[in-house]
C-alpha cells in the first residue's frame, strides 16, 4: 500500500475517534450529573499521578542499580 493511502487511513481514523469520544462526552454531560463526573475524573487523575510516582521511583531504582554495576567493572 502507498504511503500516501496509508496516511490518508490513520487520518481518517484519527478523525473517526476523535468524532466518537466527542459524541460520548456529549452524552455523558446530558445523562451524567456533573458532580459524578468531578468524582471520576478526580479518581482517574490520582490513579494516573501515582502511577506517574511509581514510574518514577521504578525508574530512579533501575538507574541506581545499573551505575552501581558499570561503577563495579
Amino acid at each position: 500500500m502507498k504511503q500516501e493511502i496509508r496516511a490518508i487511513l490513520q487520518v481518517a481514523k484519527l478523525v473517526g475517534v476523535a468524532m466518537l469520544v466527542g459524541i460520548g462526552v456529549n452524552l455523558a454531560f446530558i445523562f451524567v450529573p456533573l458532580k459524578t463526573i468531578g468524582i471520576i475524573c478526580g479518581i482517574f487523575a490520582t490513579g494516573f499521578f501515582l502511577k506517574l510516582a511509581y514510574d518514577i521511583a521504578l525508574t530512579d531504582i533501575k538507574y541506581k542499580q545499573k551505575l552501581e554495576e558499570m561503577t563495579k567493572k
